[in-house]
């Protein structure tokens, strides 16, 4: 797990201020589906398939290394299609029009 988490912290570090090139690249290889999937659903699986509770420590190692490869690649960009691709309905940050919740 820490080897991926720091992969995954390579990334956003590389995407850091105005590199375009890097944000597109780190995107490729980690989608906002993925990174949504992993900070909403985090969940550990035992080999009967029965799930387990995720350790407070590594829950939040987590969360944190993925906020914060959302935040270099997909909120901090110029890249029209990572903005898009962000404002998109359904892509699991936006929830107010699925909620029904008005004025959002």
């Amino acid at each position: 797990l820490g080897y991926h988490l720091a992969v995954v912290r390579l990334l956003a570090l590389c995407s850091e201020g105005k590199n375009p090139a890097a944000e597109v690249y780190a995107a490729h290889f980690v989608s906002l589906s993925s990174a949504m999937k992993a900070l909403v659903s985090l969940t550990r699986m035992k080999s009967t398939g029965e799930e387990v509770e995720v350790p407070k420590a590594v829950y939040y190692r987590v969360k944190a290394t993925f906020i914060y490869l959302l935040l270099h690649v997909f909120v901090d960009t110029k890249v029209r299609r990572l903005i898009d691709e962000l404002e998109r309905e359904g892509n699991g940050l936006w929830t107010c029009e699925e909620e029904g919740i008005k004025g959002c």
